[in-house]
């Protein structure tokens, strides 16, 4: 299959709107023809007009802009201001950018927690005399940030999702209740709106890709970098910090799926739940498709001079220790799945037997699933994404994050989905390669062993203190060589048990 063919296939198709329908609609006739050029990768595409007296646009996905992003935000403090009494939602400005436009940071919650004290004043940062936002010292931080890269729109309709999720919903919604009385979310929705205003794709008005500038950010040059990290510090240093979350957009892989950081075998598995979990609160995400590897914390993109330790993500986790960092990405126009085959009922039944508490082994269905041989649901053909699409994937997060502290009212049995996981990475590099985390492997593969293996496995994940530990952790330290540009794993030292 050609390019042309394999592009059209996945969906990547325009969109448009009429001046008499402002609804965005993707076009209906495949790509004409692709052809790269000294100004970029120029597309030429078919549409058919429906009228003769009308204004018609197009973009290369669903817009976003930075004024759609102000519009939204005051919409939503009038609309909490007169309706929503028990939220709290904040709105201040923690940088200005290069050319002097908002880098905004919203904080919500629920009023639950809160103190007389205001937040501290970081240093170059909240340039205003605004008051800081409150603080909540009983709760935990979730920092989710978006547009760095400032066509990568999905960003935003995800957030948009959290956000009406958080801010929509009635207060008779336990599990929005628990959000908001459990967690404060603190948001940048646009960290490069000089980009953005100016349409570009993937820098800034520098000409930067402000997503490698993390390690050593510029508060002069890389204003809301800076803003990033320091505030993530502060919540880190003041033990609030609990996951940090940046929305991107994915132009050449389907789906949605995360890049998360490589640690030790036993953090691994922390790292791999959240996203498990979403894949199971969202038919958008693909859980098979994120990359957890060592690799994508270190590599270079093609004509990139800095790796991505400067991301986000990886410089945020080295900055603060935090287990649960991540990207999200989502491709712009497809999925790699449809609607579910089986009925609501059948879908229903599987979510109910996941929520049973019980571990028993003895049971074949709970066996099955741990060893990743469960009947998994089947989907029809992958079906192009849409905003509502973007944003059940947001809802999903906000879903996933009460089930890693079992408040989730469609309960799961974590136990097992971390028997699942820890089998699972059992089988892949790195961890497949290390002596002692064979010897586990080979042990699963005996089927005499095999339910001994996975509840050893399981005490020693649920083990509060480090003693006795029979299984190999890993080292979690990572060296440093090449100037910060590369990373080893010590030499394995130990062996992890003693069947």
């Amino acid at each position: 299959m050609n390019f042309q063919g394999k592009l059209y296939k996945e969906g990547m198709l325009p969109v448009y709107r009429t001046q008499l329908n402002p609804q965005w609609k993707r076009i209906k006739h495949p790509i004409v023809s692709l052809e790269t050029n000294e100004k970029g990768l120029e597309v030429t595409f078919k549409h058919t007009f429906e009228t003769n007296n009308d204004t018609v646009y197009f973009a290369f996905t669903y817009p976003w802009s930075y004024s759609d992003n102000l519009d939204f935000f005051d919409y939503l403090s009038e609309k909490l201001l007169n309706n929503s009494p028990h939220i709290y939602f904040y709105r201040e400005t923690i940088a200005f950018s290069k050319e002097n436009r908002k880098i905004e940071l919203l904080t919500i919650s629920s009023y639950k927690g809160i103190t007389d004290s205001s937040e501290k004043m970081l240093t170059n940062l909240f340039p205003t005399d605004k008051i800081r936002a409150k603080r909540f010292d009983s709760k935990q931080y979730i920092f989710i940030t978006a547009r760095v890269h400032p066509g990568e729109i999905p960003g935003s309709f995800v957030l948009n999702g959290i956000l009406k999720y958080l801010c929509f919903s009635h207060k008779s919604d336990q599990n929005v209740m628990n959000l908001l009385d459990n967690f404060v979310f603190v948001i940048i929705p646009m960290l490069n709106p000089d980009g953005v205003y100016k349409g570009h794709y993937r820098t800034d008005s520098q000409g930067l890709n402000l997503n490698r500038f993390y390690m050593n950010p510029s508060p002069i040059d890389h204003p809301s970098i800076y803003a990033v990290k320091e505030l993530a510090i502060y919540l880190s240093q003041t033990k609030r910090l609990f996951m940090y979350i940046d929305l991107h957009a994915h132009a050449s892989k389907k789906g949605c799926f995360i890049f998360g950081n490589s640690l030790d075998y036993k953090n691994q598995v922390e790292i791999c739940l959240f996203p498990k979990l979403l894949s199971m609160n969202s038919r958008h995400f693909d859980y098979e498709a994120s990359d957890f590897s060592m690799k994508n914390m270190f590599s270079k993109e093609k004509g990139d001079e800095f790796s991505k330790e400067g991301s986000g993500r990886v410089a945020i986790h080295k900055a603060t220790g935090i287990m649960y960092s991540y990207t999200l990405e989502c491709n712009y126009n497809m999925g790699t799945r449809g609607e579910a085959l089986y009925d609501a009922e059948q879908k229903k039944s599987s979510e109910i037997w996941l929520a049973k508490n019980d571990f028993d082994l003895e049971n074949t269905r709970n066996f099955e699933f741990i060893m990743g041989n469960e009947k998994k649901i089947g989907f029809l053909e992958p079906e192009a994404y849409n905003i509502e699409a973007f944003e059940e994937i947001g809802k999903g997060i906000c879903l996933s994050i009460l089930d890693l502290f079992e408040m989730n009212l469609n309960k799961k049995n974590l136990r097992i989905i971390k028997a699942n996981l820890a089998v699972n990475l059992l089988r892949k590099a790195p961890f497949r390669f290390e002596p002692g985390l064979r010897k586990l492997l080979k042990s699963l593969a005996n089927s005499n062993e095999a339910k001994k293996t996975i509840r050893e496995i399981m005490s020693f994940f649920e083990k509060n203190n480090g003693k006795n530990e029979k299984i190999y952790k890993g080292n979690e330290v990572l060296k440093e060589k090449n100037e910060n540009k590369a990373i080893v794993r010590n030499n394995l030292k130990k062996n992890p048990l003693k069947m």
